[in-house]
């Protein structure tokens, strides 16, 4: 850096072949490893607090072949955040509350997260040590829920928060909990002072996977039931406007036996299985 930012240098030095050099001792030196030592002398310097962190990452589609390969980065097919089917990069950013950046990188387009997550928590951790920091707080989206990040948040002697997918056991059984007449919820809590701000409670519940104890934080929001509410009553009044024009048409259809009614009737009622509606059938003899 030293070379870079000095007294006495000149507009014309700073040419694309003295830049690129530059940049390719900066890959040399480990770009990410140069990049969050440098952040982290700012966080000491400017005394920001160092507790919480939140990682997450992105992509960046390109355009063109890119059929030669690369070993410093695989510019191919991933999971795309913004154009589905093409070659592309991602990039990962880890920064505190307000969204400092502490590290950042640059790496393949076809990173799962659930490689990603663990890999930035050993490098995260390696950066706290360097400052005495021995706990903080691991802040990242579902992919986080996997094995591999437990484990590294428990021997980086992490906190990790993240959100439990709903398909998982443990969640499906928190959630009943929850639904239960004695479930055991906070007092509604809320966090503005408007009289229409969304108030919330929440359920604790303890459980394991893939190893690890873990603490499951059920929440609850008043602006989600309403939301809900209006939901199910836009889907009500839908499936009511929908059996109102099946029926119609059942109802003109003759038969010529009433055996032959009897069962177009039992395929009506295993056919429409509504959610909001009772559906009952009734054969009469046409006079």
């Amino acid at each position: 850096m030293d070379q870079l930012l000095r007294l006495g240098l000149q507009a014309s030095w700073f040419n694309d072949d003295a830049l690129g050099r530059h940049l390719d001792r900066l890959y040399a030196a480990d770009i990410h490893q140069v990049y969050s030592a440098f952040q982290l002398h700012v966080y000491q310097h400017e005394r920001i607090p160092m507790r919480v962190f939140h990682g997450d990452t992105t992509s960046m589609s390109v355009y063109g072949a890119y059929t030669k390969p690369s070993k410093a980065l695989q510019i191919v097919e991933g999971y795309s955040r913004d154009r589905r089917g093409a070659k592309q990069i991602q990039f990962g950013l880890i920064g505190n509350a307000d969204g400092i950046p502490l590290y950042g990188d640059v790496h393949d387009g076809n990173t799962s997260d659930k490689t990603w997550n663990p890999d930035v928590l050993e490098k995260l951790h390696a950066q706290c040590a360097t400052v005495k920091l021995d706990d903080f707080v691991y802040v990242a989206d579902s992919a986080a829920m996997s094995k591999s990040t437990l484990d590294a948040a428990k021997s980086a002697n992490a906190y990790l928060l993240t959100r439990a997918p709903n398909q998982l056991k443990i969640v499906k059984a928190a959630l009943a909990s929850a639904d239960a007449p004695d479930a055991a919820w906070s007092e509604k809590v809320s966090f503005v002072s408007s009289k229409a701000g969304a108030a919330y409670r929440w359920l604790a519940a303890e459980a394991e996977h893939e190893g690890h104890a873990l603490r499951l934080i059920v929440v609850d929001s008043s602006a989600l039931d309403k939301k809900k509410e209006n939901t199910l009553t836009r889907e009500r009044e839908t499936e009511c406007d929908r059996l109102k024009q099946v029926v119609k048409e059942a109802a003109q259809t003759p038969f010529h036996c009433q055996a032959d009614a009897e069962q177009a009737a039992e395929a009506f009622r295993a056919e429409q299985l509504p959610r909001f509606h009772q559906v009952d059938v009734t054969v009469r003899p046409q006079e």
